[in-house]
């Protein structure tokens, strides 16, 4: 999990790894309808498909920006001055990004799909057309501060301490469905 800034930037942000199915050419297109944020993309490169990431460097606008192959340090502390996370994969599977976002204090914008759809759960700001984005975003804007909180609390379901929670309850619950064979005793004696 990632602490959230003291201070937030008005910046939208997504990390992904530089693969077409992410859809990351879209937040240059929702960037130049929004000039009033910064957008800041955390690409990933994957060596199959260094062209489409020279692509996505290359058509950032002017309140965009690519930082690649960003280091733990880099990438926690840019989710921890944003205020929203646009999420642009259809059909992700997890997404753990999301749940990073949220724990820095992120508002998050997924696609109405998938993994994402359920992490994010009643809070989240759910689009299917690239069109509900803008509006997705000044409405993340205008409730900032509550969803902030929202989304914080929401995260710590996916947490570390949580999973070891809940692991050690399956567990206790499976061990408990078995007989116990005491000390000494073998199966098939009396």
């Amino acid at each position: 999990m990632i602490q959230p800034g003291r201070s937030k930037d008005n910046v939208v942000v997504t990390a992904a790894r530089g693969v077409p199915e992410k859809n990351l050419e879209l937040f240059w297109e929702i960037a130049r309808r929004c000039p009033n944020h910064e957008f800041v993309l955390l690409l990933t490169l994957d060596p199959r498909f260094l062209e489409y990431a020279r692509i996505l460097e290359s058509a950032a606008p002017m309140n965009g920006r690519v930082i690649v192959n960003p280091n733990k340090q880099m990438y926690q502390e840019t989710l921890a001055k944003s205020r929203i996370y646009l999420h642009l994969m259809h059909g992700e599977h997890f997404g753990i990004t999301i749940v990073e976002s949220m724990s820095a204090g992120c508002v998050p914008v997924v696609h109405d799909s998938g993994g994402p759809k359920e992490i994010v759960g009643s809070l989240g700001l759910l689009w299917r057309q690239v069109d509900e984005i803008p509006k997705l975003l000044s409405l993340a804007d205008a409730s900032y501060e509550a969803m902030s909180k929202l989304s914080i609390e929401r995260a710590r379901a996916f947490s570390r301490e949580k999973f070891d929670e809940s692991f050690g309850e399956v567990l206790e619950r499976t061990v408990s469905r078995f007989p116990s064979h005491g000390p000494g005793k073998e199966e098939g004696s009396s």
